[in-house]
């Protein structure tokens, strides 16, 4: 016999010889999937806290940023805010304030009205004109002339004792 049949004849006596790497291969494997499995599971775990602290972290800048604008809008509400220089003009016409734009479903003449085309229905704003001082209610949209801001309701216009149109001081408060 030659020595390649001696070869296999030994294999199909001895097939422990054959298994022997196959098993320590295994071994190997098993082992590195284990150490590896271990490794990214810390990375996952310190992966983890690290996005969770950053989550922490934006949800802190975050309130913080509200607390700052609800207090800058608490003092601007204290203080009034600044005085402004407005074109007004006055408007005795209660239909139009009881009108679908309006926000006054009531006899307009009673009530000490402003009509503003952006600020918010029920905002109160401060009006002065020749050192007089009156306070109104935004319940209307208006004025609808170009270069006039305001329009100033008759009890508005009549404590202030403005008419026509001209140049007055207001704030929002």
């Amino acid at each position: 016999m030659n020595r390649v049949t001696n070869e296999r004849l030994s294999r199909r006596t001895h097939p422990e010889r054959d298994l022997l790497p196959a098993a320590l291969l295994a071994i190997v494997l098993a082992l590195a999937i284990v150490c590896i499995g271990g490794v990214l599971a810390k990375a996952h775990a310190s992966d983890t806290v690290s996005v969770r602290a950053y989550r922490t972290q934006v949800r802190r800048a975050e309130k913080w940023r509200r607390m700052a604008r609800r207090e800058r809008a608490r003092r601007l509400r204290a203080e009034g805010g600044p005085w402004r220089t407005a074109t007004a003009s006055t408007y005795f016409e209660p239909q139009s304030i009881a009108g679908p734009g309006g926000a006054y479903k009531g006899p307009a003449d009673r009530r000490y009205l402003v009509a503003h085309r952006s600020l918010p229905f029920g905002t109160r704003v401060p009006v002065r004109y020749r050192g007089r001082m009156c306070g109104g209610t935004v319940l209307d949209r208006g004025p609808f002339v170009a270069g006039r801001t305001w329009d100033l309701g008759y009890r508005v216009a009549r404590a202030l004792g403005f008419s026509g149109v001209g140049r007055v001081e207001w704030r929002v408060r």
